[in-house]
């Protein structure tokens, strides 16, 4: 059986990471489990942690600054 954590998360990471796009330096932004935070190299990165103890996932986005650079993204389940 497929999980549907995987899309849900992204979906809901998205429109954080899209909304730090051109955000200005020195942004950060907390709510629940997600934090934004751009760096004075205008590079913004989103980050989703697991709620509770029982789990271990955690959702990394990151956009270096710049004219057309691409998100990427990482995925961490510890054991």
């Amino acid at each position: 059986m497929r999980s549907p954590l995987l899309p849900t998360l992204l979906a809901l990471c998205w429109p954080l990471a899209a909304s730090a796009v051109d955000a200005p330096a020195g942004l950060y932004f907390q709510h629940h489990d997600w934090v934004v935070a751009c760096d004075n190299t205008r590079t913004c990165r989103a980050a989703g942690y697991a709620s509770g103890d029982d789990s271990t996932l955690s959702v990394l986005l990151t956009r270096a600054g710049g004219p057309n650079q691409a998100i990427s993204g990482r995925l961490s389940l510890q054991p």
